[in-house]
Formats: structure tokens, C-alpha cells, sequence
């Protein structure tokens, strides 16, 4: 029905975001799949891609089990009250308005002695970390844990509504990135 593709501009070596991709589907940690794709239209050579599985229900239902959680892109963004209107929701079944990120809002803002009781109860804390660890490992430099940018949210009703990330846009690391030979 549809295809996403990635020209990975950021990247010379083109293979950079289906490595990262796989490192996070090595951890067991949601991700979408991805392959290379050499791209031409009208017998035009444009290169290679990354071909990306799109964040849909189709995605919901293989990773999660399930597809009727609400679903949110989030690109410059964090868990803030006044900045719902800038979640992107983006499913039919997804509260248009950001409803389910304000628990996670008023979690934050708790004294530090209740945030992490408060805050277990709509995210999954176990997956945030190693969503940050290998967003740290990978020097993501354009993801959540460095810049609010290029992440999903889903909260999963399998896992009683919880909030997990899903990583997004990984063709952009920093001067820290680890060579490749370190993955051989």
C-alpha cells in the first residue's frame, strides 16, 4: 500500500540506519524493520535508501500484539501540558487531543520521593531504559534522549497502558558514533 523510504543524507555510508535498526531489534526492543533499496524512477539512478516499515497498526499489531492503543509521533517535543497540541496522533483509535500524555505530565512535576511509583504506572520504565542506553550507545544525536526529536510513543494496552518509545529517523549520530568495525 505504501513504502517509506530514507535517503539517508546524513549518512554516507547509506548502511548506518537498518545497523541501528538492528542493534535495537538484537536488544528485543521494538523497531521497525529495514532493508537497503536502490532507488531509481524513470531510469533515473537516485541511490540507495533505507526502506523503512512505516509506525502503523500493521506495525502495532506485529510488535505489540495488538493495534487499539494510542499512538503519538513526537518530533521537538516532551511531556509538558502546553505542548499537546504538538503531539502528532496517528491513528483514528489515537486521542487527537494528547489526553494520555498528561498523566505522564503531572507525573513528572511529583517530588522525587513519588515519581518513580507514580511514573511506572503509564510507562514502562524497563523498555525507556534501554530505549535510552541504546539511543546513548548508538550517539543518537536527533533522538528523544538528546533532542526530543524522532520517536513514537505507544501506549500499549497489553501492557496496561503503558507507554513504550519506538525509535525513529536514526540516520542522524554524532562525532562520538562507534565506528562500525566496533560491530564486526
Amino acid at each position: 500500500e505504501s513504502i517509506t523510504l530514507n535517503n539517508n543524507s546524513q549518512d554516507e555510508t547509506r548502511i548506518w540506519t537498518s545497523l541501528a535498526y538492528k542493534i535495537y531489534e538484537l536488544a528485543n526492543y521494538p523497531a521497525p524493520k529495514s532493508n537497503l533499496a536502490n532507488v531509481t524512477i524513470n531510469n533515473e539512478e537516485l541511490g540507495v535508501y533505507t526502506h523503512l516499515e512505516p509506525i502503523d497498526k500493521k506495525f502495532l499489531q506485529r510488535t505489540f500484539g495488538n493495534s487499539s492503543g494510542h499512538l503519538y509521533e513526537g518530533q521537538i517535543i516532551d511531556f509538558e501540558e502546553e505542548w499537546l497540541p504538538r503531539w502528532t496522533a496517528k491513528t483514528a483509535n489515537t486521542n487527537q487531543v494528547g489526553l494520555p500524555i498528561i498523566d505522564i505530565a503531572e507525573d513528572l512535576d511529583l517530588p522525587d520521593d513519588q515519581l518513580l511509583n507514580a511514573l511506572e504506572q503509564h510507562l514502562n520504565i524497563d523498555r525507556f531504559i534501554t530505549y535510552w542506553a541504546l539511543e546513548a550507545l548508538l550517539a543518537l544525536d536527533d533522538g528523544y534522549s538528546s533532542n526530543r526529536n524522532n520517536f513514537f510513543i505507544y501506549f500499549d494496552p497489553n501492557d496496561g497502558g503503558r507507554v513504550t518509545f519506538i525509535p525513529w529517523g536514526l540516520d542522524y549520530h554524532g562525532e562520538n558514533t562507534p565506528s562500525l568495525e566496533n560491530f564486526v
